[in-house]
């Protein structure tokens, strides 16, 4: 009876772990394009922004750089990484309906999920980058659109720690004070991680603690192709972040689902 019950397991069909699911990627899309406070914090917040802060200085510097070039950059980096990090927003919600005993049952590998909604949330900030870069185009800011095409990839793909770190702060925060929670941090982030404002502008304490915060990679890199000045430490500072965040998402994730 052993043999038998040990060759009948044997001729099962192998389930193959899942990592990415198109399926998930364009649901959690749908879902976001139906929430009305991410499409006002991502494009038309932004949009205000450029009109008050960038548009006005196009013809003056900040260092070597167009100082409205500048402040663009920032304010659609601003609209990625608010957009991305907003799928932390949901995941309370998920909890309660009881997501992750589904999620229990299926090939979905807990990494593989949060790839996935990173992925999503990746997209919707590309939404949000390419709406600026192309008003910023459109009304003669002084860059060419290989610099925006540059910057807009490197904002994209940088969106992607913090999509990560939305995920893993909803899997501590309830269904109410997530969203909150994490729009504070990612103010708290751009502010003073060199994203709204240049860090020249703080004082010297403010400006070392800016170079630990994810933002500041962020920053740096998406503004290499307008003529700053580059510094390792800025990528070696945004993929940390994104190891971490990835990490810590995809282990709150596991151990939600080994509890049920």
């Amino acid at each position: 009876m052993p043999n038998n019950t040990s060759a009948q397991a044997a001729s099962l069909p192998q389930v193959r772990p899942v990592w990415i699911n198109s399926t998930v990627v364009l649901l959690e899309l749908r879902r976001k394009f139906r929430n009305l406070r991410i499409f006002f914090l991502a494009i038309l917040l932004p949009v205000i922004f450029f009109f008050m802060i960038a548009y006005p200085q196009r013809d003056s510097l900040e260092g070597s750089v167009n100082t409205g070039t500048y402040y663009m950059i920032g304010i659609s980096a601003y609209a990625a990484i608010v957009s991305s990090s907003a799928v932390g927003a949901a995941i309370p919600i998920e909890r309660v309906q009881g997501w992750s005993r589904a999620l229990a049952l299926t090939p979905f590998r807990p990494l593989g999920y949060v790839i996935t909604k990173v992925l999503s949330s990746m997209l919707l900030g590309a939404i949000a980058v390419v709406v600026m870069m192309v008003l910023g185009l459109v009304t003669g800011m002084p860059l060419d659109a290989w610099q925006a095409a540059q910057s807009s990839l490197i904002i994209i793909a940088g969106s992607s720690a913090f999509a990560a770190f939305g995920i893993f702060v909803g899997y501590f925060m309830s269904a109410d004070s997530a969203q909150t929670l994490i729009n504070l941090i990612i103010s708290v982030f751009s502010m003073f991680g060199g994203l709204l404002f240049p860090l020249s502008h703080f004082p010297q304490a403010l400006q070392d603690i800016a170079h630990w915060l994810p933002s500041y990679g962020l920053g740096v890199l998406a503004r290499l192709p307008v003529g700053v000045e580059w510094d390792p430490w800025a990528l070696v500072n945004l993929v940390a972040w994104l190891v971490i965040f990835v990490a810590g998402a995809a282990w709150c994730l596991s151990k939600d689902t080994h509890r049920v």
